[in-house]
């Protein structure tokens, strides 16, 4: 998945969903009634705090698969500590966890 579909995928995961366009880019809202331009949605593919809040949404048993994902993706990159795994491969483990994971096709 490129850093844009993984944006929005978790952006839809957390409640946002879109709304229409303002001549520039997609608008978004979520059920508080918040809009934004797609450009200011976390870049949940590259910011660590962005995923640690989404991490919290995650129920005890989503959590302890995330954690599995989490560790088979720092073992294919050859990453000792998954406390040091980047934004992109929480992001990642995240929609595997929820099953919004798409392998991107050759």
């Amino acid at each position: 998945m490129t850093n844009d579909q993984i944006n929005r995928a978790i952006a839809e995961a957390c409640g946002w969903s879109q709304v229409g366009h303002n001549g520039y880019q997609p608008v978004w809202a979520n059920s508080k009634g918040e809009r934004w331009a797609e450009s200011h949605l976390p870049d949940y593919a590259n910011d660590l705090n962005a995923m640690h809040e989404v991490e919290e949404l995650l129920s005890d048993l989503e959590y302890d698969l995330f954690l599995g994902s989490l560790i088979e993706l720092c073992i294919v990159v050859g990453r000792e500590r998954i406390n040091s795994a980047t934004a992109s491969e929480r992001a990642e483990a995240f929609l595997r966890t929820i099953g919004k994971w798409e392998e991107v096709q050759p």
